[in-house]
């Protein structure tokens, strides 16, 4: 196993065959991001800012799922 190398992100999403842009605080987005440290969500319009819950300044975009919460309530509802 090879040791990560200083600066680069161990807990990214995509697979070997995908890849990830990665967005950097200060910069100005639309849309849903997961901040790479610890995985937090927020939408934004505008500056990105450093992650309310680890100050991290690394961003990727968050899969977009829509109806995720509303289909997982489904099956409380069938039972």
């Amino acid at each position: 196993m090879q040791e990560p190398q200083p600066g680069t992100v161990t807990n990214a999403k995509a697979g070997d065959e995908e890849f990830v842009e990665f967005v950097r605080t200060g910069e100005r987005v639309v849309g849903a991001f997961e901040c790479v440290a610890c995985g937090h969500g927020a939408v934004m319009r505008g500056e990105l800012t450093p992650c309310p819950q680890c100050e991290g300044t690394l961003w990727e975009r968050a899969a977009w799922t829509p109806f995720a919460t509303a289909l997982s309530g489904l099956a409380r509802i069938r039972r």
